[in-house]
Protein backbone atom coordinates (compact mmCIF):
# COMPACT_ATOMS: atom_id res chain seq x y z
CA UNK A 1 0.00 0.00 0.00
CA UNK A 2 2.73 2.47 0.95
CA UNK A 3 4.24 3.01 -2.50
CA UNK A 4 4.01 6.80 -2.65
CA UNK A 5 2.47 9.24 -0.12
CA UNK A 6 -0.98 10.74 -0.70
CA UNK A 7 -2.15 8.08 -3.15
CA UNK A 8 -5.76 7.04 -3.47
CA UNK A 9 -6.15 3.67 -1.77
CA UNK A 10 -8.94 1.19 -1.22
CA UNK A 11 -9.79 0.59 2.41
CA UNK A 12 -8.68 -2.99 3.04
CA UNK A 13 -10.82 -3.25 6.18
CA UNK A 14 -14.06 -2.53 4.35
CA UNK A 15 -16.11 -4.65 2.00
CA UNK A 16 -17.73 -1.61 0.42
CA UNK A 17 -14.66 -0.49 -1.54
CA UNK A 18 -14.44 2.90 0.20
CA UNK A 19 -11.24 4.86 -0.37
CA UNK A 20 -9.42 6.50 2.43
CA UNK A 21 -6.85 9.30 2.40
CA UNK A 22 -3.56 8.51 4.07
CA UNK A 23 -3.43 12.02 5.50
CA UNK A 24 -7.01 12.07 6.77
CA UNK A 25 -7.73 12.18 10.47
CA UNK A 26 -9.38 9.15 12.06
CA UNK A 27 -12.33 11.35 13.02
CA UNK A 28 -12.97 12.43 9.45
CA UNK A 29 -15.21 10.45 7.14
CA UNK A 30 -13.40 8.34 4.53
CA UNK A 31 -13.04 10.11 1.19
CA UNK A 32 -13.45 8.39 -2.14
CA UNK A 33 -11.24 10.51 -4.36
CA UNK A 34 -7.63 11.50 -4.93
CA UNK A 35 -5.03 12.08 -7.62
CA UNK A 36 -3.24 8.73 -7.68
CA UNK A 37 -5.19 5.45 -7.89
CA UNK A 38 -3.59 2.45 -6.21
CA UNK A 39 -3.82 -0.15 -8.97
CA UNK A 40 -1.94 -2.62 -6.73
CA UNK A 41 -4.65 -2.76 -4.08
CA UNK A 42 -5.09 -6.31 -2.75
CA UNK A 43 -2.46 -7.88 -5.02
CA UNK A 44 -0.21 -10.76 -4.06
CA UNK A 45 3.29 -9.57 -3.05
CA UNK A 46 5.17 -11.67 -5.60
CA UNK A 47 4.61 -13.65 -8.80
CA UNK A 48 6.45 -16.49 -7.07
CA UNK A 49 3.43 -17.03 -4.83
CA UNK A 50 1.35 -17.80 -7.90
CA UNK A 51 4.01 -19.88 -9.62
CA UNK A 52 4.54 -21.88 -6.44
CA UNK A 53 0.84 -22.65 -5.88
CA UNK A 54 0.12 -26.41 -5.85
CA UNK A 55 -2.66 -25.94 -8.42
CA UNK A 56 -0.52 -23.86 -10.80
CA UNK A 57 1.83 -25.28 -13.44
CA UNK A 58 4.67 -22.78 -13.96
CA UNK A 59 6.95 -22.40 -16.97
CA UNK A 60 10.69 -23.20 -16.88
CA UNK A 61 13.37 -20.52 -16.93
CA UNK A 62 14.23 -19.23 -20.40
CA UNK A 63 17.76 -20.64 -20.24
CA UNK A 64 16.23 -24.12 -19.89
CA UNK A 65 14.01 -23.76 -22.98
CA UNK A 66 15.21 -25.10 -26.33
CA UNK A 67 14.29 -22.25 -28.69
CA UNK A 68 15.97 -23.24 -31.95
CA UNK A 69 13.23 -25.77 -32.65
CA UNK A 70 10.84 -23.09 -33.79
CA UNK A 71 7.46 -21.63 -32.95
CA UNK A 72 6.28 -24.55 -30.86
CA UNK A 73 8.87 -23.48 -28.27
CA UNK A 74 7.35 -20.01 -27.82
CA UNK A 75 4.65 -21.35 -25.50
CA UNK A 76 7.39 -21.96 -22.91
CA UNK A 77 8.51 -18.28 -22.73
CA UNK A 78 7.16 -16.44 -19.70
CA UNK A 79 5.08 -13.33 -20.31
CA UNK A 80 7.35 -11.20 -18.10
CA UNK A 81 10.42 -12.17 -20.17
CA UNK A 82 11.76 -9.58 -22.63
CA UNK A 83 11.91 -12.28 -25.33
CA UNK A 84 8.13 -12.71 -25.10
CA UNK A 85 7.74 -9.05 -26.13
CA UNK A 86 10.23 -9.41 -28.98
CA UNK A 87 8.27 -12.35 -30.39
CA UNK A 88 5.31 -10.01 -30.97
CA UNK A 89 7.18 -7.93 -33.57
CA UNK A 90 5.36 -8.04 -36.91
CA UNK A 91 2.84 -10.54 -35.55
CA UNK A 92 -0.93 -10.21 -35.36
CA UNK A 93 -1.99 -11.01 -31.80
CA UNK A 94 -5.23 -10.67 -29.91
CA UNK A 95 -4.04 -7.32 -28.55
CA UNK A 96 -4.37 -5.73 -32.01
CA UNK A 97 -6.86 -8.16 -33.60
CA UNK A 98 -9.98 -6.00 -33.22
CA UNK A 99 -8.26 -3.01 -34.79
CA UNK A 100 -6.99 -5.18 -37.66
CA UNK A 101 -10.54 -6.44 -38.28
CA UNK A 102 -11.72 -2.84 -38.58
CA UNK A 103 -13.95 -2.90 -35.51
CA UNK A 104 -12.82 0.61 -34.49
CA UNK A 105 -13.65 2.20 -37.83
CA UNK A 106 -16.50 4.72 -37.32
CA UNK A 107 -19.10 2.78 -39.34
CA UNK A 108 -18.28 -0.59 -37.77
CA UNK A 109 -18.10 0.93 -34.31
CA UNK A 110 -21.62 2.33 -34.60
CA UNK A 111 -22.96 -1.09 -35.60
CA UNK A 112 -21.16 -2.68 -32.64
CA UNK A 113 -22.39 0.16 -30.38
CA UNK A 114 -18.91 1.02 -29.19
CA UNK A 115 -18.28 4.20 -27.24
CA UNK A 116 -17.25 7.02 -29.55
CA UNK A 117 -13.96 7.44 -27.67
CA UNK A 118 -12.87 4.04 -29.02
CA UNK A 119 -13.50 4.88 -32.68
CA UNK A 120 -10.51 5.97 -34.73
CA UNK A 121 -9.07 5.11 -38.13
CA UNK A 122 -5.62 5.57 -36.58
CA UNK A 123 -5.99 2.24 -34.79
CA UNK A 124 -5.89 0.22 -38.00
CA UNK A 125 -3.06 2.42 -39.32
CA UNK A 126 -1.06 1.61 -36.17
CA UNK A 127 -1.63 -2.11 -36.75
CA UNK A 128 -0.50 -1.74 -40.34
CA UNK A 129 2.82 -0.23 -39.26
CA UNK A 130 3.20 -2.95 -36.63
CA UNK A 131 2.72 -5.68 -39.25
CA UNK A 132 5.34 -4.01 -41.45
CA UNK A 133 7.97 -4.76 -38.80
CA UNK A 134 10.28 -7.71 -39.36
CA UNK A 135 8.92 -10.83 -37.68
CA UNK A 136 11.14 -12.08 -34.89
CA UNK A 137 11.23 -15.86 -35.34
CA UNK A 138 13.71 -18.30 -33.83
CA UNK A 139 14.33 -21.51 -35.72
CA UNK A 140 11.02 -21.44 -37.61
CA UNK A 141 12.79 -21.07 -40.94
CA UNK A 142 14.60 -24.38 -40.41
CA UNK A 143 11.39 -26.38 -40.69
CA UNK A 144 12.08 -27.99 -37.32
CA UNK A 145 8.91 -26.66 -35.69
CA UNK A 146 7.62 -30.10 -34.79
CA UNK A 147 10.99 -31.66 -34.08
CA UNK A 148 10.44 -34.45 -31.56
CA UNK A 149 13.82 -33.99 -29.90
CA UNK A 150 13.29 -30.30 -29.22
CA UNK A 151 9.79 -30.90 -27.93
CA UNK A 152 11.04 -33.61 -25.60
CA UNK A 153 13.76 -31.36 -24.14
CA UNK A 154 11.26 -28.59 -23.47
CA UNK A 155 8.83 -31.02 -21.86
CA UNK A 156 11.60 -32.30 -19.61
CA UNK A 157 12.51 -28.73 -18.59
CA UNK A 158 8.84 -28.09 -17.85
CA UNK A 159 8.57 -31.18 -15.66
CA UNK A 160 11.79 -30.32 -13.81
CA UNK A 161 10.68 -26.73 -13.12
CA UNK A 162 7.49 -27.97 -11.46
CA UNK A 163 9.24 -30.72 -9.52
CA UNK A 164 11.61 -28.16 -8.03
CA UNK A 165 8.77 -25.84 -7.06
CA UNK A 166 9.91 -22.38 -5.95
CA UNK A 167 13.49 -21.66 -6.91
CA UNK A 168 16.28 -20.03 -4.99
CA UNK A 169 15.92 -16.88 -7.09
CA UNK A 170 12.53 -15.96 -5.67
CA UNK A 171 13.92 -13.20 -3.45
CA UNK A 172 15.17 -11.53 -6.61
CA UNK A 173 11.79 -12.09 -8.23
CA UNK A 174 10.05 -10.40 -5.31
CA UNK A 175 12.46 -7.43 -5.42
CA UNK A 176 11.85 -7.05 -9.18
CA UNK A 177 8.11 -7.19 -8.58
CA UNK A 178 8.30 -4.45 -5.95
CA UNK A 179 10.42 -2.32 -8.30
CA UNK A 180 7.81 -2.79 -11.04
CA UNK A 181 5.06 -1.66 -8.64
CA UNK A 182 7.03 1.44 -7.72
CA UNK A 183 7.65 2.38 -11.36
CA UNK A 184 3.98 1.90 -12.18
CA UNK A 185 2.90 4.02 -9.21
CA UNK A 186 5.20 6.84 -10.27
CA UNK A 187 3.89 6.71 -13.84
CA UNK A 188 0.32 7.05 -12.53
CA UNK A 189 1.14 10.04 -10.33
CA UNK A 190 0.44 12.62 -13.03
CA UNK A 191 -1.77 10.49 -15.30
CA UNK A 192 -5.28 11.63 -16.19
CA UNK A 193 -6.08 9.09 -18.92
CA UNK A 194 -8.65 6.77 -17.36
CA UNK A 195 -8.20 4.17 -20.13
CA UNK A 196 -4.50 3.83 -19.24
CA UNK A 197 -5.41 3.52 -15.57
CA UNK A 198 -7.88 0.74 -16.44
CA UNK A 199 -5.18 -1.09 -18.39
CA UNK A 200 -2.76 -0.64 -15.49
CA UNK A 201 -5.35 -2.01 -13.06
CA UNK A 202 -6.02 -5.02 -15.27
CA UNK A 203 -2.36 -5.99 -15.65
CA UNK A 204 -1.53 -5.35 -11.99
CA UNK A 205 -4.41 -7.50 -10.77
CA UNK A 206 -4.00 -10.40 -13.21
CA UNK A 207 -1.72 -12.63 -11.11
CA UNK A 208 -3.91 -12.13 -8.04
CA UNK A 209 -7.03 -13.16 -9.97
CA UNK A 210 -5.27 -16.30 -11.19
CA UNK A 211 -4.20 -17.09 -7.62
CA UNK A 212 -7.84 -16.77 -6.51
CA UNK A 213 -8.85 -19.11 -9.34
CA UNK A 214 -6.28 -21.64 -8.17
CA UNK A 215 -8.00 -21.68 -4.78
CA UNK A 216 -11.47 -21.73 -6.30
CA UNK A 217 -10.68 -24.65 -8.62
CA UNK A 218 -8.08 -26.47 -6.53
CA UNK A 219 -10.29 -29.56 -6.05
CA UNK A 220 -10.93 -30.17 -9.76
CA UNK A 221 -8.66 -28.07 -12.05
CA UNK A 222 -5.05 -27.12 -12.66
CA UNK A 223 -3.97 -23.80 -14.16
CA UNK A 224 -1.05 -23.48 -16.59
CA UNK A 225 1.25 -20.53 -17.09
CA UNK A 226 1.64 -20.09 -20.87
CA UNK A 227 3.67 -18.12 -23.37
CA UNK A 228 2.91 -17.28 -26.99
CA UNK A 229 0.98 -19.82 -29.08
CA UNK A 230 1.98 -19.17 -32.71
CA UNK A 231 -0.60 -20.35 -35.24
CA UNK A 232 1.13 -22.98 -37.34
CA UNK A 233 1.08 -23.07 -41.14
CA UNK A 234 -0.77 -26.41 -41.29
CA UNK A 235 -3.75 -24.92 -39.44
CA UNK A 236 -3.86 -22.04 -41.93
CA UNK A 237 -3.78 -24.43 -44.91
CA UNK A 238 -6.60 -26.51 -43.40
CA UNK A 239 -8.75 -23.40 -43.55
CA UNK A 240 -8.13 -22.85 -47.25
CA UNK A 241 -5.45 -20.16 -47.08
CA UNK A 242 -1.78 -19.98 -47.87
CA UNK A 243 0.49 -18.82 -45.02
CA UNK A 244 1.45 -15.91 -47.30
CA UNK A 245 -2.17 -14.75 -47.35
CA UNK A 246 -2.06 -13.82 -43.68
CA UNK A 247 0.33 -12.10 -41.30
CA UNK A 248 2.00 -14.27 -38.66
CA UNK A 249 -0.64 -14.88 -35.97
CA UNK A 250 -0.23 -15.68 -32.29
CA UNK A 251 -2.01 -15.45 -28.96
CA UNK A 252 -1.08 -15.56 -25.27
CA UNK A 253 -3.99 -16.49 -22.99
CA UNK A 254 -3.64 -15.42 -19.37
CA UNK A 255 -3.60 -19.14 -18.53
CA UNK A 256 -4.92 -22.53 -19.56
CA UNK A 257 -6.84 -24.87 -17.29
CA UNK A 258 -7.34 -28.62 -17.27
CA UNK A 259 -9.79 -30.88 -15.43
CA UNK A 260 -7.31 -32.71 -13.22
CA UNK A 261 -5.84 -32.43 -9.73
CA UNK A 262 -2.71 -34.36 -10.71
CA UNK A 263 0.09 -31.92 -11.47
CA UNK A 264 2.23 -34.56 -13.20
CA UNK A 265 -0.62 -35.32 -15.63
CA UNK A 266 -1.11 -31.63 -16.34
CA UNK A 267 2.61 -31.02 -17.01
CA UNK A 268 2.86 -33.97 -19.41
CA UNK A 269 -0.15 -32.65 -21.37
CA UNK A 270 1.27 -29.18 -22.07
CA UNK A 271 3.81 -30.26 -24.69
CA UNK A 272 1.41 -31.43 -27.38
CA UNK A 273 -2.13 -32.45 -26.42
CA UNK A 274 -4.21 -29.44 -25.38
CA UNK A 275 -7.63 -30.50 -26.67
CA UNK A 276 -8.62 -31.36 -23.08
CA UNK A 277 -7.68 -27.86 -21.84
CA UNK A 278 -9.50 -24.53 -21.86
CA UNK A 279 -8.31 -20.94 -22.30
CA UNK A 280 -8.50 -18.68 -19.25
CA UNK A 281 -8.73 -14.94 -19.93
CA UNK A 282 -8.89 -12.42 -17.06
CA UNK A 283 -10.73 -9.10 -17.39
CA UNK A 284 -10.44 -7.23 -14.12
CA UNK A 285 -13.09 -4.57 -13.56
CA UNK A 286 -11.40 -1.26 -12.70
CA UNK A 287 -13.06 0.57 -9.79
CA UNK A 288 -11.73 4.03 -10.71
CA UNK A 289 -13.32 6.87 -12.67
CA UNK A 290 -11.91 10.31 -13.48
CA UNK A 291 -13.81 13.59 -13.59
CA UNK A 292 -13.30 17.35 -13.34
CA UNK A 293 -15.56 19.81 -11.55
CA UNK A 294 -16.85 23.06 -13.06
CA UNK A 295 -14.05 24.81 -11.21
CA UNK A 296 -11.45 22.70 -12.99
CA UNK A 297 -10.58 20.51 -10.01
CA UNK A 298 -9.95 16.97 -11.22
CA UNK A 299 -9.69 13.71 -9.31
CA UNK A 300 -10.05 9.95 -9.50
CA UNK A 301 -13.06 8.43 -7.74
CA UNK A 302 -14.02 4.91 -6.66
CA UNK A 303 -17.08 3.52 -8.44
CA UNK A 304 -16.85 -0.23 -8.02
CA UNK A 305 -19.59 -1.53 -10.28
CA UNK A 306 -18.77 -5.14 -9.60
CA UNK A 307 -17.79 -7.81 -12.15
CA UNK A 308 -19.00 -7.76 -15.72
CA UNK A 309 -22.54 -8.98 -16.33
CA UNK A 310 -21.93 -10.25 -19.87
CA UNK A 311 -19.16 -10.97 -22.37
CA UNK A 312 -18.32 -7.79 -24.26
CA UNK A 313 -18.56 -7.96 -28.05
CA UNK A 314 -14.87 -7.00 -28.34
CA UNK A 315 -13.81 -9.99 -26.26
CA UNK A 316 -15.38 -12.57 -28.57
CA UNK A 317 -12.71 -12.39 -31.35
CA UNK A 318 -9.97 -12.44 -28.71
CA UNK A 319 -11.28 -15.59 -27.02
CA UNK A 320 -11.96 -17.36 -30.32
CA UNK A 321 -8.47 -16.63 -31.67
CA UNK A 322 -6.89 -17.75 -28.41
CA UNK A 323 -8.73 -21.06 -28.74
CA UNK A 324 -7.62 -21.33 -32.36
CA UNK A 325 -3.93 -20.67 -31.64
CA UNK A 326 -3.80 -22.92 -28.57
CA UNK A 327 -5.98 -25.61 -30.20
CA UNK A 328 -8.41 -25.73 -27.28
CA UNK A 329 -12.19 -26.31 -27.46
CA UNK A 330 -13.45 -23.76 -24.93
CA UNK A 331 -12.56 -20.68 -22.91
CA UNK A 332 -13.31 -19.13 -19.53
CA UNK A 333 -13.56 -15.36 -19.19
CA UNK A 334 -13.04 -14.29 -15.58
CA UNK A 335 -14.21 -10.87 -14.44
CA UNK A 336 -13.07 -9.82 -10.94
CA UNK A 337 -14.03 -6.59 -9.21
CA UNK A 338 -12.17 -4.78 -6.45
CA UNK A 339 -14.70 -5.45 -3.69
CA UNK A 340 -17.78 -7.19 -5.13
CA UNK A 341 -16.52 -10.64 -6.07
CA UNK A 342 -15.99 -12.15 -9.49
CA UNK A 343 -17.99 -13.82 -12.25
CA UNK A 344 -16.86 -16.62 -14.62
CA UNK A 345 -18.23 -17.05 -18.15
CA UNK A 346 -17.62 -20.04 -20.43
CA UNK A 347 -17.52 -19.87 -24.23
CA UNK A 348 -17.24 -22.74 -26.70
CA UNK A 349 -15.02 -22.58 -29.74
CA UNK A 350 -16.90 -21.57 -32.90
CA UNK A 351 -14.95 -22.57 -36.01
CA UNK A 352 -17.50 -20.94 -38.30
CA UNK A 353 -16.98 -17.62 -36.53
CA UNK A 354 -13.19 -18.04 -36.64
CA UNK A 355 -13.32 -18.69 -40.38
CA UNK A 356 -15.48 -15.63 -41.06
CA UNK A 357 -15.19 -12.82 -40.05
CA UNK A 358 -12.02 -13.98 -38.29
CA UNK A 359 -9.44 -15.41 -40.67
CA UNK A 360 -11.36 -14.47 -43.82
CA UNK A 361 -11.80 -10.91 -42.59
CA UNK A 362 -8.16 -10.60 -41.64
CA UNK A 363 -7.12 -12.01 -45.02
CA UNK A 364 -9.07 -9.25 -46.77
CA UNK A 365 -7.70 -6.55 -44.46
CA UNK A 366 -4.12 -7.82 -44.76
CA UNK A 367 -4.29 -8.12 -48.55
CA UNK A 368 -5.64 -4.57 -48.83
CA UNK A 369 -3.17 -2.86 -46.54
CA UNK A 370 -0.13 -4.69 -47.91
CA UNK A 371 -0.96 -4.04 -51.56
CA UNK A 372 0.80 -1.19 -53.43
CA UNK A 373 -0.96 2.04 -52.52
CA UNK A 374 -2.92 0.32 -49.76
CA UNK A 375 -5.33 2.58 -47.90
CA UNK A 376 -3.49 2.22 -44.56
CA UNK A 377 -0.20 3.68 -45.76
Amino acid sequence: MALIPHQVILNAASDSGIQESRSASKKKAPRMHGMMPNVWYGTIPSLSLLRGHPSFVCLPERDDVTLEYGRASYRYIKEDDVLWSRLHAGRLTTGNLNAALGFYEPCAGKILRLHKSWLSHNRIVTVYHHLCDDVYDIGAATGAEGDAHGRMRNEQAHVLANQQGLRDGNDTDEEAFEALKLRKARSLKSMRDINKVRCAWGSAQEATTLAILCEHWRTDKMLFEVGLFALNDDEIRLRGFSPDDLPPIGATPDALCMDTCDKSVAVSTFGSFLDGCAVVEVKNSCPFTFSCSSRGKCAFHVRDRGPREYVDVLHVPQLQFQMLCSNTPSAFLVSKSASKGMRIFQMERDDEYIQSPGIAGENKSYSTCMSPGGCYR
